[in-house]
C-alpha cells in the first residue's frame, strides 16, 4: 500500500496507471482515496461520466479483466502541480480483445488530484470517435471489428 511519504505525487501516478490493466486491478484499491470520483466527461452515456466511491469505480473498471486478454495504460508525459496535489497524464492505452486477436488502442489526457497520498478525483479524457472502432458490433450472427493500429477491417470473428 503507498502511504503519503516520501513517494512523489507523479510516482504514485505511474503506479495508479499501472493497475488499471489485466490482473492489476486488485492493487487500484490501495491507491484510492475511499471517496474517489471518475469522471469520464466523453463518454457517450452520461450516466457513466461520474462515479463515487473506492468500490463502484473498482466495479466499473471489472469490465478490463472481462474484455481483455491483455491492456495497459502508458503514460508518455507527466506534468505535476505540487502546490495543488495533482498529475496531467498523457498517455496511450493498448489492449487485446479476448477471442480474436481484435485491438484496442486510445490516447489521454488525465488529471489525477491526490488526498493524502491516495487519488481522490480521476478525470478522463479519451477519443470517444476510437471507442465504435474498436468495439465488437454485431454483424448477423458474426462478431466483426476494426484493427485501429492499422485502420484496417478485420475479418468476421465466429
Amino acid at each position: 500500500m503507498i502511504g503519503s511519504g516520501s513517494i512523489s505525487n507523479i510516482e504514485r501516478a505511474k503506479r495508479f496507471l499501472s493497475c488499471i490493466s489485466v490482473g492489476g486491478l486488485s492493487d487500484l484499491g490501495d491507491l484510492c482515496h475511499n471517496d474517489v470520483v471518475m469522471e469520464l466527461p466523453f463518454a457517450s452515456d452520461p450516466s457513466q461520466q461520474k462515479t463515487v466511491g473506492k468500490q463502484a469505480c473498482l466495479e466499473k473498471l471489472a469490465y478490463v479483466s472481462e474484455a481483455f486478454d491483455s491492456f495497459a495504460i502508458v503514460p508518455h508525459e507527466l506534468y505535476e502541480a505540487p502546490s495543488r496535489g495533482t498529475v496531467i497524464v498523457e498517455a496511450t492505452s493498448f489492449g487485446q480483445y479476448k477471442g480474436g486477436g481484435r485491438f484496442y488502442q486510445n490516447r489521454y489526457v488525465m488529471v489525477l488530484h491526490f488526498e493524502n497520498g491516495k487519488v481522490a478525483l480521476w478525470r478522463e479524457f479519451f477519443n470517444p470517435l476510437l471507442i465504435p472502432l474498436s468495439v465488437s458490433r454485431i454483424s448477423g450472427n458474426r462478431l466483426c471489428a476494426k484493427d485501429t493500429r492499422q485502420n484496417k477491417d478485420l475479418k468476421p470473428v465466429a
